[in-house]
């Protein structure tokens, strides 16, 4: 039967649970109530939205950081494009998308760059990243003294 009536149940809230680490075994469990799934290199976290806040829980907070930087066709020089992103194996020095990936996947981190565009400082010319040569990674250590 419909009612026009509010509930005054209070709705659940969502609670944290502490993320699950991964850890090398021999041989997967067996049963019907396990489920696996690929993991992805990238971003990975739990969220929740309560009121008018979300809240995330990452895992990740060791995954190394990159730098993203352009050598840009406007002026020849290079310009940061101030992103960084997240790698599993990313380089261990300056290196261009193209060498580094060069045979292999590309990670959708890495590949959500062509959506982006950069500002050449000089210029003031706006321009694509679609040039996997010109789009350079470079570990945050690289700057460190």
């Amino acid at each position: 039967m419909l009612t026009t009536e509010r509930s005054t149940v209070k709705p659940l809230e969502p609670w944290f649970i502490e993320p699950m680490y991964a850890e090398a075994v021999r041989e997967l469990p067996d049963g019907s109530l396990w489920t696996y799934e690929a993991k992805l290199d990238g971003y990975r976290c739990l969220a929740a939205k309560r009121k008018d806040a979300a809240l995330l829980w990452g895992s990740n907070n060791a995954m190394p950081v990159y730098d993203v930087f352009v050598d840009c066709a406007h002026c020849g020089g290079e310009h940061s494009v101030l992103l960084r992103i997240h790698l599993v194996d990313g380089p261990e020095r300056k290196q261009s998308i193209a060498d580094l990936f060069r045979g292999r996947a590309v990670p959708p981190q890495v590949a959500a760059l062509k959506l982006h565009t950069a500002l050449c400082l000089k210029t003031g010319k706006k321009f694509k990243l679609e040039e996997d040569e010109r789009v350079f990674l470079v570990p945050t250590s690289f700057f460190s003294v």
